[in-house]
C-alpha cells in the first residue's frame, strides 16, 4: 500500500506543474523555476528589491554552483522576468511588472 503521505505529495505535485503551466513557467528549466520560487519567498507582495546574494544563499539555490546560479539569474534577466534594480548594474533586482503572466501562443 502506498504511503499516505507520498500520495498526498503527488497530488501536491500535480498541482504544482498545473500551475506552473498556467502561468508559464513549464518553459523554464529547473534551475530556473528555483530562482523564481526563492525569489517569491524572500521578496515581499510589494515586489521589493532583492540581492542575488540573499537568493544565492536560499534552500531552493542551495544545490546550485555558482556559475550555474548566474547563468540562470542571466537567463531570467534576458527573458524579461526580473530586472535590474534602482539602476543598478548588478546585485540588485527587482521581479518585473508582468514577469508571471507571459503571453502564450496560441495552442
Amino acid at each position: 500500500m502506498i504511503n499516505d503521505s507520498i500520495f498526498h505529495l503527488a497530488k501536491l505535485y500535480e498541482l504544482i506543474t498545473s500551475m506552473e503551466q498556467d502561468l508559464g513557467l513549464d518553459t523554464l528549466s529547473e534551475d530556473e523555476r528555483a530562482l523564481i520560487y526563492a525569489i517569491t519567498s524572500v521578496t515581499d507582495a510589494k515586489k521589493s528589491a532583492f540581492l542575488s546574494s540573499d537568493i544565492k544563499k536560499h534552500l531552493l539555490c542551495g544545490r546550485m554552483s555558482n556559475p550555474t546560479f548566474y547563468r540562470n539569474l542571466k537567463r531570467l534577466l534576458e527573458r524579461g522576468i526580473i530586472k535590474n534594480a534602482l539602476g543598478k548594474k548588478t546585485g540588485l533586482y527587482e521581479v518585473a511588472d508582468d514577469a508571471f503572466f507571459p503571453a502564450r501562443p496560441p495552442a
